[in-house]
């Protein structure tokens, strides 16, 4: 029974130990997907830039973004093969790096723009644990964005400042929301109002 607790301790103990240790030397980085606009008319370009950043030194990585291709076409990037990037750190204290891509928007509804795989390494070789990020994007077209204007052209309120000679100026007839013509009496000599 004392050996059977003594084994029982040790495997214990060893699975602290390694947990504690592979907490403690484990990094992590992430990765953030943020776009130009949130809204975007259909037929125009948008812009996404995706960041990888941790706060210990990089060393490689190799990603690949995922998309709708039905919703979106990449036209361009900063990456080294379009949708998929690969790179080695240029200094040893180099703790992010970014990409842009450039999509026109096909038709109308939520795209997506994610991190679909990726691989990052520390500046020792070691493995990092990563959080990716995505960004929805709503695309529509110019008669949904049309359509989601205010169709209330009214003013709320109408005042004149007549200056210095009358200042007791007003409208004629009283401001209506209704009325489209209004009439003032100006003191002669009066030159601006406001």
């Amino acid at each position: 029974m004392k050996k059977i607790i003594k084994v029982f301790s040790l495997i214990i103990f060893s699975l602290i130990i390694l947990g504690f240790k592979e907490n403690v030397s484990a990094s992590s980085a992430t990765f953030s997907v943020r776009s130009s606009a949130s809204t975007v008319a259909v037929g125009n370009n948008v812009t996404v830039t995706v960041t990888l950043s941790s706060s210990t030194a990089l060393g490689s990585w190799n990603f690949t973004i995922g998309y709708d291709t039905s919703k979106l076409r990449l036209i361009s990037s900063t990456a080294e093969r379009d949708q998929t990037s690969a790179g080695v750190v240029s200094s040893a204290n180099q703790k992010s790096v970014s990409y842009k891509y450039t999509f026109k928007t096909l038709k109308s509804g939520t795209a997506n723009v994610n991190i679909s795989d990726a691989i990052v390494y520390d500046f020792n070789d070691e493995k990092m644990s990563l959080n990716r990020g995505s960004v929805n994007i709503t695309l529509k077209t110019w008669e949904q964005i049309e359509a989601s204007y205010s169709t209330n052209a009214n003013l709320k309120s109408i005042t004149i400042d007549g200056g210095e000679l009358n200042p007791n100026v007003t409208l004629n007839p009283a401001f209506n929301k209704d009325t489209l013509e209004y009439s003032i009496e100006l003191e002669p000599n009066t030159t601006e109002i406001s």
